[in-house]
């Protein structure tokens, strides 16, 4: 089983890592340890580069994710908290 990300899913972990660095995620966490509440909602950000769509079949209007393609994005967000770079 083969299970390096396709060029495509590259792309998007790269995308992801940039939109999370352009939100301030290492920062903000840090901001949070102190303060809760000074957590960033990234709900938006998530909503306008279509990650939820990853979650949902093309046949119910989402984007046909599979699960290398949520892996793609989803391994770099903790990263991107806690200070990695998303490579292994």
């Amino acid at each position: 089983m083969n299970l390096a990300l396709s060029d495509e899913q590259e792309l998007l972990r790269e995308a992801a890592r940039g939109s999370l660095a352009r939100a301030g995620t290492i920062a903000a966490a840090r901001a949070a340890l102190e303060d809760p509440a000074a957590a960033p909602d990234l709900w938006p950000l998530a909503v306008e580069a279509g990650w939820p769509g990853l979650l949902i079949s093309e046949d119910h209007g989402g984007r046909r994710g599979r699960g290398l393609d949520r892996r793609a994005r989803a391994a770099h967000g903790p990263r991107a908290r806690a200070g990695g770079d998303g490579r292994r």
